[in-house]
């Protein structure tokens, strides 16, 4: 069952993931260090990811949502991780009223 406010959340998401690489693009024309085109890749693969993925089931299991979102706060982006953690919260409160 896919549920539109956890979905809703996810997507969300994925596209702040433009506004995270918008900044690291920013941060690499200011300094031209590479390590900034690495993370403005990362950042890229994994929001499309989120993107076209967001209606799978995989992303209603809670277990495998909470290992997502501890890889997008270590990997990927904070600004995105926090968002995946209301989706979160919002998939365990629709899990327990039922």
């Amino acid at each position: 069952m896919i549920l539109p406010g956890v979905r809703r959340w996810i997507r969300i998401s994925g596209w702040l993931g433009i506004f995270v690489a918008y900044i690291i693009l920013q941060m690499y024309n200011y300094t031209h260090q590479p390590m900034f085109i690495v993370s403005l890749v990362i950042v890229i693969l994994y929001s499309a990811y989120m993107l076209a993925t967001s209606a799978e089931p995989s992303w209603y299991v809670t277990s495998i949502m909470l290992r997502r979102i501890i890889i997008c706060i270590c990997l990927v982006s904070i600004i995105q991780g926090v968002f995946l953690c209301i989706a979160y919260y919002k998939l365990k409160k629709s899990r327990t009223i039922k």
